[in-house]
């Protein structure tokens, strides 16, 4: 949930994570089954409300690739 809180699109957040792009977006879509929500940026939302993304995440992208 933090990464898509970032600007980043779904083929930078793969690029980043070293998976493919559809892996990123068939997982954002589960999440935002879970959340009960249609789009990222209510996704983002949702996450905010529930404590799971700090609410400057969006302001704060990913400087550097997870290993």
């Amino acid at each position: 949930m933090p990464l898509l809180a970032t600007h980043l699109s779904f083929r930078e957040l793969g690029g980043r994570l070293y998976v493919s792009r559809n892996t990123i977006k068939t997982q954002a879509i589960s999440a935002y089954r879970k959340l009960g929500v249609s789009n990222r940026s209510a996704a983002v939302e949702r996450a905010i409300e529930l404590g799971l993304v700090d609410a400057g995440a969006s302001q704060d992208p990913v400087a550097r690739p997870i290993a």
